[in-house]
């Protein structure tokens, strides 16, 4: 994940912005609470309370309940690795998931990097004195050794349905080194998967997609079991991928380091049968940094299905569709807010929420009766900028 200081815009000039650039303006946010330490996700419980929490990079995770309380709900920051310095921070407190569906509430799971640089997932209690996650009941499930610097990724969510828990790795590489998304004997650069209530430890990993580079955040439809992916691109492309809900494992290769964006990676020819292609992709005149979202299932009718996503650098936030005959309609909703927009979450409510990593804030989506102005970009549009090779071409999704 890539991080830069932007300075604060004014309401005044936001609104200017979005009337000079087309925003949605169906489309608008609300500051639901603040002063977080840098967050990397919001999510809920799914079990009534209307309580959100806050994930933040040293450690910890905080509560938030429906009266704008906040309260510190757990604190590993003794164990959880973090880089001097703002730039290249890409170590820390990287998820956190509460148990599916029919499974009791009384613990959680957490992914993070710690102390020797491996990537883990680990199990919680919540201690029923205190109602707060407890640090000395850790169950570590799955540790990885991570091989460089970089590129970690680390989102962890629930299947609605297989009950499994996915989780994004990144590829374990630093500048150049291209070699492990596609190299399926290891877990970087995939989406995998595991049974978090195995008896057995570790529980095997299954790699469930592969060919990416720095999958920081994903989500899954609660309605479809569809998978949206926003893949951190290397120098021209930032990502935003798709996989059907159903879809087998190891069906999917989004291509990296083969291809970026809709491109070759590489100069001259590349081999892209096979490939799977992002639904969108956009460059860096555009943002910089791909941040996945989520997919509105709250109780506006007119936005059901629509999947929110953003840049971190800039903040611009999308919104996508997929079409009937299989296209998908991409439309920039809010450009350029004054929030690094880290990670998005939904409540008990299934409304939409995001972070912003820079202030602090957390955040709401409004939405309007309905979406303004919908229109397809240009191809053009959605792959401007330098070209690296030749525009590659994939199978059909």
């Amino acid at each position: 994940m890539k991080r830069y200081f932007f300075a604060r815009f004014s309401a005044g000039l936001a609104l200017f912005a979005a009337s000079l650039f087309g925003e949605d303006l169906a489309v608008q946010y609300s500051e639901v609470a603040s002063g977080f330490n840098a967050p990397t996700q919001v999510t809920s419980m799914r079990d009534g309370s209307h309580r959100l929490f806050i994930a933040e990079h040293s450690g910890t995770v905080r509560e938030l309940n429906p009266q704008g309380e906040i309260r510190l709900f757990l604190d590993i920051q003794d164990r959880v690795f973090e880089r001097d310095g703002f730039c290249c921070n890409e170590q820390g407190l990287m998820g956190i998931a509460f148990p599916p569906a029919k499974k009791p509430k009384d613990h959680f799971f957490v992914s993070y990097v710690d102390k020797e640089s491996n990537v883990v997932v680990s199990r919680f209690e919540i201690s029923a004195e205190t109602g707060l996650g407890d640090p000395a009941s850790e169950k570590r499930l799955q540790v990885i050794p991570h091989p460089d610097v970089n590129h970690f990724a680390g989102k962890i969510v629930f299947h609605p349905t297989d009950g499994l828990l996915y989780w994004s790795i990144g590829d374990g590489s630093a500048g150049f080194n291209v070699i492990f998304a596609q190299d399926t004997t290891t877990p970087y650069g995939k989406i995998v998967r595991f049974d978090a209530y195995a008896e057995e430890r570790p529980a095997k990993l299954e790699i469930y997609a592969r060919g990416l580079r720095n999958p920081w955040r994903f989500s899954i439809d609660s309605a479809t079991g569809d998978f949206y992916i926003g893949d951190v691109g290397e120098n021209t492309f930032e990502e935003l991928n798709f996989i059907p809900g159903g879809t087998e494992a190891g069906k999917m290769n989004f291509g990296w380091g083969v291809m970026e964006g809709y491109f070759c990676y590489e100069f001259g020819e590349c081999k892209t049968e096979g490939l799977d292609l992002p639904i969108f992709a956009f460059d860096h005149e555009t943002g910089c940094s791909s941040t996945g979202g989520e997919t509105y299932r709250g109780a506006n009718p007119a936005w059901q299905g629509k999947h929110f996503f953003a840049d971190f650098c800039r903040g611009t936030i999308w919104y996508t569709k997929r079409m009937e005959d299989g296209s998908w309609m991409t439309t920039e909703a809010i450009y350029w807010p004054d929030v690094a927009v880290s990670s998005f979450g939904t409540g008990d409510d299934d409304e939409i929420y995001f972070v912003g990593y820079v202030f602090g804030g957390l955040y709401k989506l409004n939405l309007m009766d309905a979406p303004m102005g919908e229109k397809p970009p240009s191809s053009e549009d959605a792959a401007r900028g330098p070209r690296k090779g030749r525009r590659a071409s994939s199978k059909a999704q």
